[in-house]
């Protein structure tokens, strides 16, 4: 009988400490709702971004490793072998500097995403082919970052119409490489 009687008690305290916990959450909502929001100067918003941006890129790379630790590489709906990560990386040609310059002189920013003062960082994962040449482009956002479909679609057009890489190389050869490039949209 004792064990019922502290069962019970033990339900009728949990009961009544979740019910308290509820008011007091409805009580914080509704007092948050009073009090005025601050709004972020574009300095700090920039660094909340950049902040994202590196975490995200921390568990982009993190995923990738542990993909690749699982199996090197995957097959697509055609049967082609793609790899995370080749022995030789796809490259741009010219380089990394050849890459920013294209990005720099290629990439418009959108009229509406220009007057709305919007920025954000795109994910534009890609593959880059045997020929060198980008198929299958995803273009996805920072996570927590809701860009404007303005800045996703200029991503994609620049990223499509890149001109030939050189390709990643396997044991010599060139093979199919999956590739991920972030792309930064920011008012100057």
């Amino acid at each position: 009988m004792k064990r019922i009687v502290c069962a019970l008690s033990v339900v009728a305290i949990t009961v009544l400490l979740q019910s308290c916990d509820s008011k007091d959450k409805k009580a914080t909502s509704a007092s948050d709702q009073l009090l005025p929001t601050r709004t972020l100067t574009l300095e700090e918003k920039r660094a909340q971004n950049e902040e994202r941006l590196l975490a995200q890129t921390q568990r982009r790379q993190l995923d990738l490793q542990a993909r690749i630790r699982t199996t090197p590489f995957y097959t697509d709906n055609e049967k082609n072998i793609i790899f995370y990560k080749a022995e030789v990386d796809p490259s741009f040609v010219g380089g990394e500097k050849a890459l920013d310059k294209y990005l720099k002189d290629n990439i418009h920013y959108p009229k509406r995403a220009e007057r709305d003062g919007l920025e954000g960082t795109i994910f534009v994962d890609f593959i880059v082919g045997v020929s060198g040449k980008i198929r299958e482009i995803v273009v996805s956002d920072m996570p927590g970052e809701e860009a404007d479909q303005s800045l996703r679609d200029e991503a994609q057009r620049v990223v499509s119409n890149m001109p030939i890489w050189n390709p990643g190389r396997q044991q010599g050869k060139p093979v199919d490489v999956a590739f991920s490039l972030p792309i930064t949209f920011r008012m100057m």
